[in-house]
């Protein structure tokens, strides 16, 4: 079975510990704890890397399009990789959270998050399943505390 994870981000070196490069940097935690994965490498309208854990099959997906535009991606990994919306997720970051907190979802809108909205209005399905960070790390599971020098490099918690 094969499952397509994004996480959003904007490309260059000028985004990348700001809170709009999370989904990025959890994109690279999930790749180290992989069982086995490839290196990221460029793809059409993203950086991509193959992994397996459990017997499935994992596609991390880093757009490349800026967060605003992250539908073309979003479209074009689901078509190339034959997914259905119920075997994706998208890691975005939400300031809506308490720092350090994960929530993932079925079902809601992009509350105003544009890289959200660009990929509700581009795929032919809404894609309903969703994970909002606050700056925080990953992990697998619905809801969690963590330490926010066990994600950030300088172990500061917050880069912005």
């Amino acid at each position: 079975m094969k499952f397509l994870v994004f996480g959003l981000g904007n490309p260059g070196s000028e985004y990348a510990d700001t809170r709009h490069n999370v989904g990025f940097m959890v994109l690279d935690r999930l790749r180290k704890e992989l069982s086995s994965a490839d290196d990221f490498a460029s793809g059409r309208y993203a950086s991509v890397c193959n992994g397996r854990q459990a017997g499935k099959q994992f596609v991390l997906v880093k757009p490349q399009t800026y967060m605003n535009l992250s539908g073309q991606a979003v479209r074009y990994w689901m078509q190339t990789e034959k997914v259905e919306n119920d075997r994706i997720l998208v890691i975005t970051d939400d300031l809506s959270l308490p720092f350090g907190q994960i929530r993932l979802r079925g079902s809601g809108s992009a509350g105003g998050h544009n890289g959200l909205g660009h990929i509700e209005t581009v795929p032919q399905q809404p894609i309903r399943p969703l994970a909002r960070w606050h700056r925080s790390g990953f992990c697998a599971g619905s809801s969690i505390r963590l330490r926010p020098g066990s994600f950030w490099k300088d172990g500061a918690g917050d880069p912005t």
